[in-house]
């Protein structure tokens, strides 16, 4: 059981990296995309950049607390099986 647990524990924290690797990676582009169009000087095209930004960040930021949420209840888990 405990070996499942790591797998699992471990085939969790890989999604978890990779999902924040892809956002980070989007996140990048999208702030590179915005660069570019604010050297074009296009304000509707700056505005919407900007918009998908900040939407990529909040998501980002759920996302890192979803994972916070996700730890502190495997921590308690942990906790609980090794007292048994």
């Amino acid at each position: 059981m405990h070996r499942e647990y790591d797998e699992q524990e471990l085939q969790e924290q890989q999604a978890r990296e990779k999902k924040k690797l892809d956002m980070d990676n989007q996140r990048n582009r999208l702030r590179e995309q915005l660069d570019f169009e604010k050297s074009k000087d296009t304000k509707a095209k700056v505005k919407k950049w900007s918009k998908a930004v900040d939407d990529d960040e909040e998501e980002l930021a759920k996302l890192q607390q979803d994972e916070k949420k996700q730890m502190e209840v495997r921590r308690t888990f942990v906790v609980y099986y090794l007292a048994e």
